[in-house]
């Protein structure tokens, strides 16, 4: 089976401007503590290719983050034009580990 590689670019800030977004994408910044990670997506990419980019960045189990935007909880199968983001500038999604049990 050929390896598919994701319609998701990872965005390398020392090396591109911030201003250098490729025509048709938008750029999404996720926030995990102190650490950041830049994409650029198209608006109709599936947030599930951020989700698991990010997750094998920090080396995190599938299904182990929890992203946000706007205090909502965001779904692997939802897009930013789904979610009614503001494409013409940067989108900052938050990102927490998943809490299992406790008291």
């Amino acid at each position: 089976m050929p390896d598919v590689k994701p319609d998701i670019k990872e965005r390398k800030p020392a090396t591109q401007d911030e201003s250098e977004v490729p025509d048709g994408k938008v750029q999404i910044t996720v926030i995990l503590g102190e650490q950041t990670f830049k994409y650029a997506v198209k608006p109709t990419t599936a947030f599930k290719k951020v989700f698991e980019t990010t997750e094998k960045q920090v080396a995190a189990s599938p299904g182990t983050l929890r992203f946000h935007y706007n205090g909502q909880r965001l779904r692997p199968q939802q897009t930013l034009e789904e979610i009614e983001a503001e494409l013409d500038e940067p989108v900052e999604f938050h990102a927490q580990l998943e809490q299992i049990g406790g008291a």
